[in-house]
């Protein structure tokens, strides 16, 4: 994110060196653990989630719409 801030600041790009693992298993969240303590394969949950409440993409009073993803307190 500071990088992409930089950019639109300065107009000019910078080198990110990031495994792309990292990445992806946080994207991951709680199902990796799942799979690897319970074998558990989770089944298809569009932009819900049921770890996180709330979670997902809400149209505003103005027709406008706000993704929202509440995962700590």
């Amino acid at each position: 994110m500071m990088a992409l801030r930089h950019r639109e600041k300065t107009g000019r790009g910078q080198v990110i060196d990031i495994a792309i693992y990292e990445s992806v298993f946080r994207q991951l969240d709680e199902i990796a653990a799942s799979y690897g303590l319970f074998g558990k394969v989770r089944e298809r949950e569009g932009s819900g989630s049921f770890v996180a409440v709330p979670h997902g993409h809400f149209r505003t009073q103005d027709d406008k719409w706000v993704a929202i993803a509440c995962t700590t307190d």
